[in-house]
């Protein structure tokens, strides 16, 4: 028995694993797996069948991918399952304190295996502040999202019945931690979740990609989707922590690079590979779903253990023993690339959030900016391309939360595993917050990441770094913002839009407050690039290359942030600071006006530069620096075209002028008013969907309303022509009223 198990774990196999805290576990696996049959045919990819849906929209197309997604990740499950059954690889597994491994998979001949890698917490991001008032937000009425390696323990005491095991997974105690940091009630004070009374759906990783297809919102209001999900698993790479209660002779750390000498690398760091084009998908699909993933935990000590001379080391999964020398064997991970470049998977995508880990920065309950210090452990970027990765940060250290042991256990964990759920659960309550201020109304994805940045609190060198990304995430500064937009809309504070081949410019002009900086932020959901299995590939991954400038009353131009690395490639810039020129390479752009020391009218204008991919591009904008009299036209409207269902209508109304948290409604005299459903604000289109149940027979008119009080009414737009809930008749009716 002992011949075989050691047989057993001679091949150690390259695992996707959860960033959980300091659980880094080895997979056991048996010989090498033969080479895939090139007589079989090519099936498409996850991102290739996404790609080829585009915006999920029809429920009908969307069932469509979602099934196609499934076939696809069952196919490959079962030839998986047969193929370890020739080898005699194990399929699941335990971990010693928790947690546990799967085999999901095979790339080339490599078996790929998922094993899983708060009140501070909640300082830290400022979403205890949101728990109160002035904006008294909790996540009631929402759902989020939790992808992870099992079930939460759906009965603990802190979750009150809001927590729903999906997939009827096996409880796992990493996935209740996980789950009680983004909404534990707070039974128990300590261990209260960022959004206390939010829903959770939680899911095991086995059908991720399908079941997230099935349930991200692709248009605002969408019944049954949900806007944000947490997935705190990326790829085992680098040194990794090997040593075992169980198998004691096993070496303290194993190597899962490329080489075996000082100069061996890690080729999976930084790259944009199947895991990332497939996350860039669903998210181009799906443009009202913003995922969080965990940065990972592959930099300086591991396990609380650092490498260093002397340590038993195996230089190869399943190699003996040996005693490590840094002259002769490769580089720890933060002597390799000074602790740079030590991301991967799914966290490098240009459309997640990657979230990586601060140490608890709290003094006598107050959020405590001068100790923002990085956890040794926690993953730096940058992205292959040099992309600023990763993209925020939150407190992942020493986080107390609900455990699956009883229904009134808790434990901490470390780990950019629990900074990812702080992180979600907190833009969890900026949307509940947005619901609030605007109904009817949602945040695209592009926007409620580009909120986040815009609002972090800089950390590290000044501007972005591949430390802290943009840094800190600072809820209150985000929700001061929205209720600053909310009261002063022609602000501008926050707008969302398009350029196109007939549209290449949106301006925004804006008079400067005269106090503080001026500062502009444009990301957008750019379409998934071309996955790569190459080491170190710096060809930009971005599809769409929109442009951001701010330009002064004297016609003085400011550039967006760029990072020294990108152009140059040389190890020494990864730690340069931020300068400011043109970006080619993110889908995040960042204009700092710091002293602008000129009064009178500026202006953000969004450009593109080379092709466009689909002919336009939806992009979200963030300022900062307005002065609150700003105020905008009133609204033209020019078309109403409607698509009709039983009891419901959906229309499109093109013009300009029209801002987000726009008001859509029929009116009548004598009739009570139908407002819409759900409304999207983009650029010169507004959409929107009506409830006809119950509404009377003949002629409405349609109003909409900008958020700072200017309106514009279509006469007679449209007219029910049978019973209550027939399909209405289009009439483009003229604009009577501007007031």
């Amino acid at each position: 028995m002992a011949s075989r198990t050691a047989i057993a774990l001679r091949s150690l196999v390259r695992a996707v694993t959860v960033a959980a805290g300091w659980q880094l576990a080895q997979a056991q696996a048996g010989a090498a797996a033969p080479s895939q049959d090139p007589a079989r045919p090519v099936r498409r990819s996850g991102a290739q069948i996404l790609r080829a849906a585009g915006v999920l929209r029809d429920p009908a197309t969307r069932k469509h991918v979602a099934d196609e997604l499934d076939r696809y990740d069952r196919e490959r499950r079962g030839e998986t399952q047969a193929r370890a059954s020739r080898l005699g690889l194990p399929l699941r597994g335990s971990l010693t304190g928790g947690g546990g491994w799967e085999l999901m998979g095979f790339e080339g001949d490599q078996p790929i295996y998922f094993t899983t890698l708060n009140i501070n917490a909640a300082i830290a991001t400022g979403a205890n502040l949101l728990q109160a008032a002035p904006y008294a937000v909790n996540g009631d009425g929402g759902t989020i999202g939790v992808w992870d390696e099992g079930a939460a323990r759906v009965t603990h005491r802190e979750f009150g019945g809001r927590v729903t095991s999906m997939d009827g997974a096996a409880v796992s105690i990493h996935s209740t931690h996980v789950i009680g940091t983004v909404c534990a009630a707070g039974v128990e004070p300590l261990a209260k979740g960022m959004a206390p009374a939010v829903r959770v759906d939680s899911y095991d990783w086995a059908n991720a990609p399908s079941e997230m297809a099935q349930r991200g919102a692709a248009y605002p209001g969408e019944t049954g989707k949900i806007n944000i999900s947490n997935h705190s698993y990326g790829p085992y790479a680098g040194w990794v922590y090997t040593a075992s209660a169980v198998y004691t002779w096993l070496p303290t750390f194993t190597w899962y690079g490329s080489g075996a000498d000082a100069a061996a690398v890690e080729t999976d760091f930084g790259k944009y590979d199947t895991f990332a084009q497939e996350a860039d998908s669903l998210a181009s699909s799906l443009p009202y779903y913003l995922t969080f993933w965990a940065a990972g935990n592959d930099r300086g000590y591991i396990n609380g253990v650092k490498l260093v001379n002397g340590s038993a080391v195996a230089l190869s999964p399943g190699g003996e023993a040996v005693s490590y020398d840094a002259s002769l064997h490769p580089p720890s991970d933060d002597t390799y690339r000074g602790g740079y470049d030590t991301m991967s998977g799914s966290a490098l995508a240009k459309n997640v959030v990657g979230v990586g880990s601060v140490i608890d920065l709290v003094t006598d309950g107050q959020r405590d900016l001068s100790k923002a210090k990085v956890n040794s452990w926690s993953s730096w970027g940058p992205a292959d391309d040099g992309r600023i990765k990763p993209d925020l940060v939150a407190n992942g250290y020493s986080l107390y939360s609900c455990t699956s042991g009883s229904d009134a256990s808790y434990g901490g964990m470390n780990g950019t595993s629990q900074a990812s759920p702080s992180a979600a659960g907190t833009a969890q309550l900026l949307l509940h917050l947005f619901g609030t201020l605007f109904a009817n109304h949602s945040l695209r994805a592009s926007t409620l990441k580009a909120l986040l940045i815009h609002t972090a609190d800089d950390c590290g060198n000044a501007g972005p770094d591949y430390a802290y990304g943009w840094g800190l995430i600072n809820a209150k500064a985000a929700a001061d913002l929205l209720q600053d937009y909310r009261t002063h809309p022609g602000t501008r504070r926050v707008a969302e839009d398009r350029v196109a081949t007939s549209r290449t410019g949106v301006s925004f002009s804006f008079v400067w407050d005269g106090a503080g900086p001026i500062r502009a932020t444009l990301c957008w959901t750019d379409p998934a690039g071309e996955a790569t299995g190459q080491h170190d590939l710096r060809t930009p991954r971005l599809v769409n290359n929109l442009d951001l400038r701010v330009m002064g009353p004297d016609g003085t131009v400011y550039q967006p942030w760029v990072m020294p690395f990108v152009g140059d490639w040389t190890t020494n810039t990864l730690a340069a600071p931020a300068t400011t020129g043109s970006n080619t390479t993110d889908n995040v752009e960042q204009v700092l006006v710091a002293s602008p020391g000129m009064a009178g009218t500026y202006t953000a204008r969004v450009t593109f530069s080379g092709p466009l991919a689909n002919g336009s591009q939806s992009f979200s904008l963030v300022l900062s620096g307005a002065a609150d009299g700003s105020a905008a036209p009133a609204p033209l409207l020019t078309a109403a075209t409607p698509s009709t269902g039983a009891g419901e209508m959906s229309f499109a109304l093109t013009g300009d002028r029209f801002m987000l948290g726009a008001d859509v409604r029929l009116t009548r005299a004598g009739q009570p008013d139908v407002p819409a459903a759900a409304i999207e604000v983009l650029g010169d289109t507004v959409t929107a969907r009506m409830d006809t149940t119950g509404m009377a027979r003949g002629w409405w008119n349609l109003a909409l309303t900008n958020p700072d009080g200017q309106t514009a009414v279509l006469a007679n737009a449209f007219v029910l022509i049978a019973d209550a809930g027939s399909p209405p008749r289009i009439s483009k009716g003229t604009v009577v009223s501007l007031r």
